[in-house]
């Protein structure tokens, strides 16, 4: 773990640039001391809750991983009872709350919004900022801030080791530096910024609700209404297993869209890169494949890749198989048969490796599945309807990188005064 406590130095940023109206000052300038392993009860208190603490409903007790996009993912986060809550050394975050991960992944950032809850419980990964005066910062543009290229890349500097247990201790938190627009500015910039993030989540649940709807279609009608008599089947008899190897830094100025294991967990958007820029030996990909890998199946990883293909050569990483079905009619048969809990279950119990963090499954375990396969015509049926989903899944994808691309150009030229906003 790369533990920094130490003073940031805010001079090696330039802001000599900024509006002459704006500021520059340190988080802790800004925001409240941290209430750090004060339980609510007054008693000592417990670190950590147990496995067997976490409830249906209670107090949400909020980790790095249910932060995200700017939300915090209240439907799939752990909840404790209050009593339990109260007795724990934990930070306490209240409404209108801004939070930041800090360890193991870092740069997360969300604000609490109107709530039912009385607090929220924070794991130690993250820190909450209440701020001090909201007649100088808003608590909106705080958040905004935060999630800006500007200030990721200076937590990148101070937290970034190269390990993938990187740690910014508070104190060093608090010496970060903000830029302090006028206030009038600061609810312009974050009703800007705010605007990108609320039309790429409205987008990215849309896709949550297709891809969840074609899941339970998959389940009702494959595995809960399955016939009798449905012949079974190994996959190999329904898609081609794809191996067609290439190494892109043999073509260095080639524009290659490249689909890695972090692109996928990043939101499932391929990057754009050049051959120079990749190194190591990969599987080329076409339109209408699927895409699963074999790393740590515990976790699945299945990656849709239907219709026009787009600018650039398509290849992922040698960590994913390729699957082509043979007739396009299966491909959303096939894909949500992959994605079902079914198979990420025999595919966990068929890995193998040397920890739990690097367990891999034979590509030949996965060729060989075994499933009922029903009467053409019900798939096809099951077709007409994924494809549909399938394709506005894709749509809002391109939708989500349009904006995604605009906002990263835009929202720091905001946050530097060199593009103003009317007000």
């Amino acid at each position: 773990m790369s533990r920094i406590s130490l003073k940031v130095n805010t001079s090696d940023y330039d802001f000599s640039k900024l509006p002459s109206t704006w500021e520059v000052k340190t988080v802790g300038d800004l925001v409240s001391e941290q209430i750090l392993e004060r339980p609510l009860d007054g008693n000592h208190g417990e670190s950590h809750p147990k496995h067997g603490d976490f409830v249906s409903s209670g107090i949400p007790f909020i980790m790095a991983t249910d932060i995200d996009r700017g939300e915090i993912d209240l439907q799939n986060c752990k909840y404790i009872p209050l009593k339990l809550a109260k007795t724990l050394r934990k930070g306490f975050a209240l409404e209108e709350d801004v939070l930041l991960t800090h360890k193991a992944t870092i740069g997360r950032t969300a604000i609490i919004g109107k709530t039912v809850f009385p607090f929220f419980m924070l794991t130690p990964q993250v820190t909450y900022y209440r701020v001090k005066n909201r007649r100088r910062l808003s608590n909106r543009f705080l958040m905004q801030y935060f999630n800006s290229p500007i200030f990721q890349e200076i937590l990148s500097n101070y937290a970034n080791s190269g390990s993938t247990r990187d740690y910014l201790g508070i104190m060093a938190q608090l010496d970060l530096p903000i830029i302090l627009p006028d206030l009038s500015e600061q609810y312009a910039i974050a009703a800007t910024a705010g605007n990108f993030e609320e039309k790429i989540n409205l987008l990215n649940r849309q896709i949550n609700t297709l891809e969840s709807l074609s899941g339970t279609l998959f389940r009702q009608w494959f595995i809960e209404e399955a016939g009798d008599d449905w012949k079974e089947i190994m996959l190999s008899d329904i898609a081609d297993h794809i191996k067609n190897n290439m190494n892109p830094s043999r073509q260095p100025d080639q524009l290659f869209r490249h689909y890695s294991l972090p692109a996928f967990d990043g939101g499932k958007e391929p990057i754009s890169e050049v051959g120079k820029q990749i190194l190591s030996s990969k599987y080329t990909v076409e339109s209408n494949s699927i895409l699963i890998s074999k790393l740590n199946p515990r976790t699945p990883r299945v990656w849709a890749l239907y219709g026009s293909r787009e600018d650039g050569v398509g290849i992922c990483s040698t960590e994913f198989q390729v699957l082509k079905p043979k007739i396009i009619a299966h491909f959303g048969f096939i894909y949500y048969f992959l994605k079902s809990f079914q198979v990420t279950n025999e595919l966990a119990n068929a890995s193998s490796g040397t920890s739990g963090s690097h367990q891999r499954v034979n590509p030949d375990d996965i060729l060989s599945l075994n499933l009922l396969f029903p009467p053409e015509m019900k798939i096809r049926e099951f077709d007409e309807v994924t494809r549909a989903y399938l394709r506005k899944i894709g749509e809002n994808r391109r939708q989500i990188r349009t904006l995604t691309k605009l906002r990263d150009t835009l929202v720091p030229k905001l946050m530097t005064g060199e593009v103003r906003v009317e007000m």
